[in-house]
């Protein structure tokens, strides 16, 4: 039978945390002191930030229109032994993706002259820095699609909570304005392909579905025309946030006293068990 060795033990003394405690008092008293007032003033001469928030609905979720009309001009295509370029991609994921690029955000900025207001600790040089104000507004906007219910939000988070509600509006109608110019662009290099190909096409029949996708292509152009919110539908507009996002000064001043506890019991532990066991 083996007895343990009585050094190998690690003691711990309630006395020893006693006269820790007393022999650390002030220090009790002073850490959550210092650490709440420290992260309240931090909080309370920060800037606060406010989320403004739109829910959009992709126009090509709804039964009929350009996506239906995509479907049937492809197939007229195929039957015609022609490739239109059905695409394995939606517009709403098109667009999705168009709102995070560079391309965008950078037309985005400098067509609203934004970068004052998005570099606003830079030089005179720095704020002819495009990306310095991509980053800023790419770290602040956040983009959510939910394909299963169909619905696409859009979070921007900046100083001024009016700002923010007119950057996520203006944001919705220039994404709706490039998606509309680039099929606009897609359907006439189309038709200028149909009609070139039904003058050089002496059979019938071939002659016939190209005039009839021509037709198909024309209805197209008109409905891009006429459809203003061409890939995004505002279901829920941006409005100017009341209250501020994060905790208020008065929650930080309770997380810094907590924290500041909660150092003081690892601090007083460890110089106890340092003096039970020397």
């Amino acid at each position: 039978m083996t007895t343990s060795n009585p050094q190998s033990l690690i003691v711990f003394s309630s006395s020893a945390f006693k006269q820790s405690v007393r022999a650390l008092r002030l220090w009790w008293l002073f850490l959550p002191l210092v650490l709440a007032l420290l992260f309240a003033a931090v909080k309370w001469l920060s800037d606060d930030e406010y989320e403004a928030r739109t829910v959009l609905a992709p126009s090509e979720e709804r039964s009929g229109g350009l996506t239906d009309m995509s479907a049937g001009l492809t197939g007229l295509a195929g039957l015609a032994g022609f490739d239109l370029g059905g695409g394995k991609i939606n517009d709403t994921q098109m667009a999705v993706e168009v709102l995070k690029s560079r391309s965008f955000l950078y037309g985005f900025i400098e067509r609203h002259e934004l970068m004052p207001y998005l570099v606003t600790d830079g030089t005179a040089e720095e704020l002819e820095q495009s990306w310095r104000g991509y980053n800023e507004l790419r770290e602040r906007l956040a983009i959510e699609y939910d394909r299963a219910k169909g619905i696409v939000t859009l979070q921007l988070t900046y100083t001024d909570p009016v700002l923010a509600a007119t950057w996520l509006t203006v944001m919705v109608n220039d994404i709706n304005v490039y998606m509309r110019e680039r099929e606009r662009e897609r359907v006439n290099q189309q038709i200028t392909y149909l009609t070139n190909k039904a003058d050089e096409i002496q059979q019938a029949d071939v002659r016939e579905s190209l005039y009839r996708l021509l037709q198909e292509q024309y209805n197209r152009a008109m409905l891009v025309e006429v459809n203003d919110d061409y890939v995004f539908e505002t279901i829920d507009p941006a409005v100017p946030p009341h209250q501020p996002t994060g905790f208020s000064a008065m929650v930080w001043l309770v997380i810094g006293a907590l924290l500041g506890l909660f150092a003081m019991v690892v601090v007083t532990l460890l110089r106890s068990y340092v003096r039970s066991n020397p």
